[in-house]
């Protein structure tokens, strides 16, 4: 999205946003005013959802009016001065999907405000303002009446549903690659328990609908390497960072695909990968030794749920948002669990909590167990 002020979003201030309008021209394409002594709720799901359905997004300057010489900040009362809280009930109550956005409260005076509402553009839309669509144009923001435009926008999210399922099955059959290649330690030194175990390998991919704008340029960040390794030290048990060598960083360009892979070498049985894709999907591969009476619960806790919140958040890092996609796949070297178990899930939201009870009744479901969901809560009135 673009850095419409000159500075990042955040960095804006009430100078730097005087500057700015006073060179702004008055039929903008990237942002809309409205000035007012109050806010108004419908307009202000209608200008977002009409940048949310535009290819670029936009900025809404709330207490910004044109007053026929340029543009005069009056500032906005909003109740209780709680800007944010007011901007995120509007959206909740009559705007579906909410499109992310971000809320710049600048004080002007005393109980007013200038709220600067970023929103970015929702590929996974249409964004529906109360059964209507709108969308941003050169001074304004429309309803969206012809038929074919519409059509074209439901596409377009139609398109990035199944773009974040093609890259995440596709991130889910490469995995396994990160995967640390050498026997174990114990191998090595004959360790007959280890080389009597059975080996599960779990693979987890989760990918977002809405990738973020630069993966690329992300991907090779030194923040971005030392995030990863953060991550996967807490998922090998080194948070604490005991054994500095544990964590191996490598970044891989091929004609087509660019990825990111931290991977440990530890002196046991167990080893994790995690991988970014510049797709924006991210894949945790894990290999340990488990005996046959491994149960669906342990797996979700000890393993796919560590795995799901690690590549959860790296989505986010690389900028993804909307709605996600989760792809698990289950094999083993044994008997413990099928050959080549598969889980698909979504769209979601994509928060580290997703994961919950119902993958565990999948889980066993993929293992040939017969799970019911469990009954719909019956109200009685009473009576």
């Amino acid at each position: 999205m673009q850095q419409l002020f000159g500075v990042p979003f955040r960095q804006l201030d009430l100078t730097r946003l005087r500057r700015f309008l006073e060179e702004a021209e008055k039929e903008p394409l990237l942002w809309e005013a409205k000035g007012g002594g109050r806010p108004d709720a419908q307009e202000i799901r209608r200008q977002c959802g009409g940048f949310a359905n535009s290819n670029e997004g936009g900025y809404l300057l709330l207490g910004v009016r044109e007053n026929g010489h340029g543009w005069e900040i009056d500032g906005m009362s909003f109740r209780d001065n709680e800007v944010d809280r007011y901007i995120t009930t509007c959206l909740q109550e009559g705007v579906a999907p909410i499109p992310e956005y971000d809320v710049l409260p600048i004080r002007v005076a005393e109980n007013r405000y200038v709220a600067v509402v970023q929103v970015k553009p929702m590929h996974a839309g249409p964004c529906i303002v109360r059964g209507t669509v709108f969308e941003r144009v050169p001074g304004a923001t429309l309803r969206v009446q012809d038929p074919t435009r519409l059509a074209a926008l439901f596409t377009r999210g139609r398109r990035a549903h199944d773009n974040a399922i093609l890259t995440a099955d596709e991130a889910l059959r490469q995995a396994f690659v990160a995967l640390p290649r050498k026997p174990s330690r114990s191998q090595e030194l004959g360790d007959v328990d280890a080389l009597n175990s059975q080996f599960l390998r779990a693979s987890v991919a989760v990918s977002s609908v809405t990738p973020g704008d630069d993966i690329s340029a992300i991907l090779f960040r030194a923040s971005t390497a030392e995030h990863m390794r953060r991550r996967l030290r807490r998922l090998a048990g080194d948070e604490n960072n005991r054994m500095p060598s544990l964590v191996d960083y490598e970044g891989g360009v091929a004609q087509d695909r660019r990825f990111a892979s931290v991977h440990p070498w530890r002196h046991h049985q167990a080893d994790w990968a995690l991988t970014s894709w510049w797709t924006g999907v991210v894949t945790v591969a894990y290999r340990g030794a488990w005996d046959g009476s491994l149960r669906p619960e342990i797996l979700v806790r000890d393993v796919l749920r560590p795995a799901f919140e690690a590549a959860t958040d790296l989505v986010h890092h690389l900028g993804g948002s909307g709605p996600g996609y989760l792809r698990i796949a289950l094999t083993s070297d044994g008997d413990a669990w099928p050959d080549g178990a598969q889980l698909a899930r979504g769209p979601f939201e994509l928060q580290p909590d997703s994961l919950d009870e119902s993958l565990e009744r999948e889980i066993h479901r993929t293992l040939g167990h017969d799970v019911p969901e469990p009954e719909p809560a019956v109200f009685h009135d009473g009576g």
